[in-house]
This record gives C-alpha cells, structure tokens and sequence, in this order.
C-alpha cells in the first residue's frame, strides 16, 4: 500500500506460497475470533481451534515459525501479520515458548452491550476496577 492505492505485493514463488499459508492462517484465527465474540457454543470453538491447530501445526512444519525470519518478510507487511505472529509466545530472546491460549481455550469473552446503568460512576467502576 502505497497512501490509499493498494498494489499486488511481488514475492518470489517460495515467499508467495507462504504469504498464502500465512492467509489461510489468518482467516481460520478470525474465525475462532469471531465464534468467540459471537458467544458460539465451546464445541464449535473447539472445532475451529482444532482446525487452526492442524493448520499451524502443518505450516510450522513446512515453513517454520509464524515469527521466524522468511515468513516476516514474505508477510511482514500485511496487516494482519502482528496478529498470527501473536499465535507465538516467544520468550525474551525472541525463541518460540509455546502456541498462544486461543489454540486450546477461550481468549475472549462474548460481547455484552451494557442494557442499563444506575449511575454513570456505578458503570465507570465496573467497566474500570481502579476506579473503585
């Protein structure tokens, strides 16, 4: 992207498979996003996270490391790459830990719109414990 005029990213052949894998990887992490924040029953999160698991676990596999160096520059500057890189926990020399909580557990609760307060400090301190 280039100001507001969007153009084809040119990537080798190699750089364009991962950039795909990286794609596929993103909409499966946008699905058990969305399931979540759409209060979907824990079976159909749980089907959806297996599904991310198998795919991670399948483009590690062949490509390494969401985090690793080929894959931040075949994907870097996408958008959505902070959020697969997310999917590693990493530990303070930038090595892979472990996979993030969203593969195995829910990360996010379901959206509650606030129906009605008492007050506007009731819901300030509900909404912020340090105001308490």
């Amino acid at each position: 992207r280039t100001d507001s005029v969007m153009y084809p990213a040119k990537l080798n052949s190699m750089a364009e498979e991962r950039a795909r894998n990286l794609i596929t990887l993103r909409d499966i992490t946008r699905e058990v996003i969305r399931l979540q924040l759409e209060g979907y029953a824990d079976v159909d999160i749980n089907q959806a996270q297996q599904e991310l698991n198998k795919a991670y676990d399948s483009f590690v596999g062949k490509y390494g490391r969401i985090n690793d160096r080929a894959n931040r520059l075949a994907f870097g500057s996408d958008e959505s790459y902070y959020l697969l890189s997310s999917l590693e926990i990493l530990d303070s020399e930038g090595k892979f830990k472990d996979k993030a909580a969203i593969f195995y557990k829910r990360t996010i609760k379901r959206h509650t719109p606030v129906s009605r307060v008492s007050t506007a400090t009731f819901h300030i301190c509900q909404a912020y414990p340090a105001f308490r």
